[in-house]
């Protein structure tokens, strides 16, 4: 291809939109502002799982919760594993569309409190490996068929959604043998520091 790649000028690729004089530009009903953006990084995890994330509410992927979960001993499970950067809250919220829309929901609702500390991927998977232990008999995975979620019981092909989100089966399988954010975080930086050599010599920022 005769390709010209035109770099933007004053724009570092550690930045955040914020600091780069733009307004806010929605991508989508469902991230109305940076910190549900940065939530939105590992909380999309929850697509491929039988929680809601907030969709149908004002504030889509700060909340995370279903009917069947108490809000109390999830919180304080969850305090106990120390995630840097982020403050939560139990909350209580009616989704009023996507998934379990028009039910009431218990959960809870997350703040972005350090924005360079905070790692949403771990803390997606660490809240994932408490619902599984608090609930086992309701937690459950949504999987994948025509862009959609449906129950696993309804899939044909048995591609769970969680997996086609993290790439890879393993997470989903390492999870359901009690493995821990730390743990799982370790499966991808050997294969992200091959990456950052690999794209090394390309990149313009």
């Amino acid at each position: 291809a005769d390709l010209t790649v035109v770099p933007m000028e004053n724009y570092e690729k550690y930045m955040y939109y914020d600091e780069t004089g733009h307004l806010w530009s929605t991508p989508s009903p469902n991230i109305p502002s940076l910190e549900h953006a940065i939530l939105y990084s590992g909380f999309c995890l929850f697509e491929g799982t039988n929680l809601s994330m907030g969709r149908g509410t004002v504030h889509p992927f700060k909340y995370i919760g279903a009917p069947w979960i108490d809000s109390a001993p999830l919180y304080k499970e969850l305090k106990e594993h120390d995630h840097p950067g982020v403050a939560f809250r139990e909350r209580s919220f009616i989704p009023g569309a996507f998934k379990l829309h028009n039910q009431p929901c218990n959960g809870l609702e997350f703040y972005v409190t350090d924005r360079n500390a905070i790692k949403p991927l771990e803390l997606a998977l660490d809240i994932i490996a408490t619902l599984m232990k608090l609930w086992p008999e309701k937690f459950d995975w949504d999987v994948h068929y025509h862009g959609t979620s449906i129950p696993l019981n309804k899939m044909w092909d048995g591609r769970y959604h969680f997996d086609l989100i993290m790439g890879d089966e393993q997470y989903r399988e390492r999870l359901l043998e009690g493995a821990t954010a730390a743990e799982l975080s370790g499966l991808w930086k050997d294969e992200q520091r091959e990456f950052e050599n690999l794209v090394r010599e390309f990149r313009i920022y």
